[in-house]
């Protein structure tokens, strides 16, 4: 169980292994038919802590195509409970890092001009259409740039891995 996570409720288990019945018909008892009941449905509420209605319908769907034959087990339904949750997760994660920007201040007038007239400059210089990812690069190595979704796109558009770039 995850130390911060409260068991499944009960009638979750208890609609779930009604489920397993009903597709693996008496395969369930097969596998599970010499478990006392209560300890069966108390470890699989315990194991699956922290998963949402969303990972369980996603992982019953998952192994419409997975178990053919058999109903899983408790740790390969939890693998598939994880593997249902990550775009959740990630889409998650996305929403959070956007909502951590700072927020945009009006333009100061004197920087718009600094930054017209070094356009205008470099615009006569032959450039390298990659500078922007070595210039993040290398103010992440000064510890001046602490975006990392920005840092690994430069990465990725110089063909750097993680470790090319320690």
């Amino acid at each position: 169980m995850n130390a911060t996570s409260q068991p499944l409720p009960p009638e979750w288990i208890a609609k779930l292994f009604t489920r397993f019945r009903s597709i693996y018909g008496n395969r369930t008892e097969t596998m599970w038919g010499q478990a006392n009941p209560d300890d069966l449905r108390a470890t699989w509420a315990d194991e699956l802590a922290g998963f949402n209605g969303d990972d369980i319908r996603g992982a019953l769907e998952l192994a419409r195509s997975e178990y053919l034959d058999y109903p899983p087990t408790l740790y390969e339904f939890a693998s598939l409970c994880r593997i249902a949750r990550a775009p959740r997760l990630r889409a998650e994660e996305d929403q959070r890092l956007r909502l951590s920007a700072p927020p945009t201040a009006p333009a100061d007038p004197t920087v718009v001009a600094a930054v017209a007239e070094y356009a205008r400059k470099i615009g006569r210089q032959q450039r390298d259409p990659k500078q922007w990812a070595r210039d993040i690069l290398a103010m992440n190595a000064n510890g001046q740039y602490h975006w990392p979704q920005y840092v690994k796109d430069a990465r990725e558009a110089l063909g750097m891995t993680r470790e090319d770039s320690q």
